[in-house]
């Protein structure tokens, strides 16, 4: 685990490829992970350790199908492109 890595291409590859993942909580690359699901968020590296013996239980085809279906090029390309009409628009948060 990177306690520093925010942009998460690493965190995509695997779960492309239908790796489970285990990551920080508050870093960048948490929010790609669907806890439970695609791999786990832990609190601390000692919990992130405790983690790698529930790996298995992971379906690796959930995974990459949740990627897919999450953060390819098109859908991501098409989240953006909406965002950037509601900011056009004037949405703030």
């Amino acid at each position: 685990p990177s306690r520093k890595e925010a942009g998460g291409m690493g965190i995509l590859e695997a779960m492309s490829m239908g790796t489970p993942v285990i990551t920080i909580a508050g870093t960048g690359t948490s929010c790609f992970v669907k806890h439970g699901t695609t791999g786990f968020v832990a609190s601390s590296v000692k919990e992130a350790a405790s983690y790698c013996k529930e790996i298995d239980s992971l379906d690796s085809n959930v995974i990459r199908d949740y990627c897919v279906q999450n953060f390819d090029q098109n859908t991501n390309f098409h989240k953006i492109l909406e965002l950037g009409k509601e900011v056009a628009n004037g949405k703030t948060w």
